[in-house]
């Protein structure tokens, strides 16, 4: 299903040689001076103000919604080693310019398309251009994709940084246009959310298991007792953590 009116991405193209090529073209790790550092520093943000404010004791409980956290750090995690600028959910604790609820929502209405075989509407003329997503939406995937065009534009005029990061890595490849702006897009919203559900299984899976969270214990305590556990230097945001 495409996002934007006629744009195939990456995950709606059906011609393989095509697929192939575009795939190629994709962001492979690699490139990157940032990249491990954007992800340390955006997990210290996050746990910061979990461990400061989110404290319980013996006698008082203070809840925390671990599922809204998760999707704030994956969010900014991606924004950042995409753009090199965070989308700012950690930092203000809200959904930074309505992005993930209108998502969520349109994923579903795609699913319900998908399902009736009305998915053909969207490509339809006039018709497909006012159920697409627009840069000149004020949420959601519009709204994430004025923050995609505003950054390649960006890029685009500052050559010292426009090699690094994610958008860097698929400019490199060869893609520009259209291309670039579709599976930046795609990356993003894919790149937050598919993390955030694997995170938040797994400490589903944690909490929810004694038998798993107990080895999972054991595990570090044996770990830091046997030496086994590397010292972190240099990365003051994980040290703080």
């Amino acid at each position: 299903m495409c996002v934007e009116y006629k744009r195939d991405h990456l995950f709606s193209l059906t011609d393989n040689a095509e697929h192939d090529r575009r795939r190629k073209l994709g962001f492979d790790g690699t490139g990157s001076s940032k990249f491990e550092i954007s992800v340390y520093r955006c997990l210290g943000d996050s746990l910061n103000p979990i461990r400061s404010k989110f404290l319980s004791s013996n006698t008082k409980v203070v809840p925390v919604d671990m599922a809204t956290k998760v999707q704030y750090f994956t969010h900014d995690t991606i924004s950042t080693t995409t753009f090199s600028r965070a989308f700012g959910m950690i930092q203000n604790d809200t959904d930074a310019n309505n992005y993930i609820q209108p998502t969520k929502e349109g994923f579903s209405m795609g699913n319900i398309a998908l399902a009736l075989g009305l998915v053909k509407l969207t490509q339809l003329p006039l018709i497909g251009e006012m159920l697409s997503p627009s840069p000149k939406d004020e949420t959601g995937y519009g709204k994430m994709l004025a923050e995609c065009v505003s950054m390649i534009e960006s890029r685009a005029t500052n050559r010292v940084d426009s090699q690094d990061g994610m958008l860097g890595s698929f400019i490199r490849h060869g893609l520009s246009g259209g291309e670039l702006r579709s599976e930046i897009l795609d990356a993003v919203v894919i790149g937050s959310f598919a993390p955030c559900h694997a995170i938040c299984v797994a400490i589903l899976l944690i909490t929810t298991n004694s038998h798993v969270h107990s080895k999972l214990c054991r595990e570090i305590d044996n770990a830091v007792r046997d030496g086994k556990a590397l010292p972190i230097n240099g990365i003051k945001w994980l040290v703080t953590a």
